[in-house]
């Protein structure tokens, strides 16, 4: 049951990494940096004394996944709060601990990728700047994705047209 159950967990979420490998983007290293960094703080929840390199590490990860790309800004709040939890859960009061745990956590994470945030707010002003608002000077150009009705609506331009089957 349980080799059936992952293959149908692989199943169901193989299609959309097929796609994307297609194309050139960063979408799978930033992901593949998040999940490395919830490895390292599952790995921490599990040290009875915790382990501040298993902190650092999961900072280090994050941070890296930051400066891949920004929606990996969705994991860190989680990540924390995890933390966070455990920390109370196990009633640790000490602020050597807490330090050890979240605090080498943001701190790693800040000094992977808080340089480019505060260059970046240097020069325009605010430290998330997207490529398609054209505030760096030029707007990307992509075919239509994931977000429009024609995308979702049409079927068969791929089996017409094998030749262009990656754009369809």
């Amino acid at each position: 049951l349980e080799m059936q159950l992952f293959g149908l967990i692989l199943a169901a979420c193989l299609p959309a990494h097929l796609y994307i490998m297609q194309y050139v983007t960063n979408e799978s290293l930033a992901a593949a940096w998040v999940t490395a960094a919830i490895y390292f703080c599952l790995r921490l929840l599990k040290e009875d004394p915790p382990c501040w390199r298993l902190s650092v590490a999961a900072g280090a990860c994050l941070g890296a996944s930051l400066l891949t790309k920004i929606t990996a800004i969705i994991a860190g709040p989680f990540i924390a709060a995890l933390l966070i939890g455990w920390l109370l859960l196990k009633r640790i009061r000490a602020a050597g601990t807490w330090f050890a745990t979240l605090g080498l956590f943001l701190v790693a994470t800040l000094a992977i990728c808080g340089w480019h945030y505060l260059r970046v707010w240097k020069a325009f002003g605010t430290p998330f700047v997207l490529s398609n608002y054209g505030a760096a000077g030029s707007i990307s150009w992509s075919l239509d994705g994931y977000g429009t009705a024609a995308y979702f609506t049409r079927f068969g331009q791929s089996l017409s047209q094998p030749f262009f089957s990656g754009f369809f």
